[in-house]
């Protein structure tokens, strides 16, 4: 059996994610999991055990709790940007500068966004059991329709920690009674009802809410911005990039010199993705300064 010694944390921007890693073969392999994780409970059934001993037999296996998940934060949206992100993090904190990734899942577009934004740490990408999206469209027929979806989830969610929708997941197995155990206090351990609630939300139709898209490569963001090595973070999310000097020393605040103009996108505090937090931050200091208590009021 592999050692997968104890938990460990990585910081994502203001979230921790928890981390664990087992065997010491010639390759990082990152594993992103599925919809729910527990990196404790996970590894209490022998079968899934086994399975992530088998992974530790020939590569350095590094896996997390997705944000909201198992022993991760709770707090941060949950969004395939941040998790991409939040993986990031924990190759850093793992100490390893390029991954193969393994993703299930839900896990699988997390994967791909990955290896799409940040090329330079995926060595290769292998994905199972996942999806290019899940709902159907005209041209995507093999999808399954919005509404029995949402009315699937929202029953899933109402039972929310009953081993009963075992039979969904693994139905050879669903009458198992030490895999139905394992499997009830999984979900209740992994995530709260809320939680997979606010999956069920975007992920179904995630495409329908996206208004506009732009897709700028390093190269682009260079020749356009003269950014060199160009980030989609708008500014790697490195110490000298973080906390009161994110963007530049003086202006975390969110203020700048010139007078009605505030600072809300990615390259403000806390930073990188899509998270709305800067724009909150922003909204927040902006009605300060209109309340007499912002800068040189």
């Amino acid at each position: 059996m592999a050692d997968w010694g104890q938990i460990q944390y990585a910081r994502s921007g203001d979230s921790s994610i928890a981390f664990r890693i087992g065997g010491a073969g010639p390759i990082d392999l990152l594993f992103i999991t599925g919809f729910i994780s527990h990196l404790e409970i996970f590894f209490e059934l022998p079968a899934a055990r086994h399975f992530f001993d088998r992974l530790a037999s020939f590569a350095r296996v590094i896996v997390f709790d997705k944000r909201g998940m198992g022993l991760s934060d709770r707090h941060g949206a949950y969004t395939i940007e941040n998790v991409a992100a939040d993986a990031v993090a924990v190759l850093d904190a793992a100490g390893s500068e390029r991954a193969a990734l393994f993703g299930v899942s839900e896990g699988g577009p997390a994967s791909a966004m990955l290896a799409a934004s940040r090329p330079d740490r995926v060595s290769s990408m292998a994905l199972y059991g996942t999806y290019a999206r899940l709902t159907r469209t005209d041209d995507y027929p093999e999808g399954i329709p919005l509404e029995v979806l949402r009315e699937n989830w929202s029953a899933f969610n109402a039972g929310w920690g009953s081993p009963a929708s075992l039979g969904l997941f693994a139905p050879s197995m669903a009458g198992d009674p030490e895999l139905r155990e394992w499997w009830g206090r999984m979900m209740r351990s992994g995530a709260s009802p809320g939680v997979i609630e606010t999956l069920g939300e975007y992920m179904p139709d995630i495409e329908g809410a996206v208004e506009q898209v732009e897709v700028l490569a390093p190269p682009d963001i260079e020749r356009r911005f003269g950014l060199l090595g160009g980030n989609i973070m708008q500014g790697e999310m490195t110490p000298d990039q973080s906390f009161f000097l994110r963007p530049i020393l003086g202006y975390a605040d969110y203020t700048t010199p010139i007078e009605g103009l505030f600072l809300c996108g990615s390259g403000a505090h806390p930073g990188g993705g899509v998270m709305g937090s800067a724009g909150r931050n922003a909204a927040t200091a902006l009605l300060a300064h209109q309340a007499g208590a912002g800068k040189g009021a």
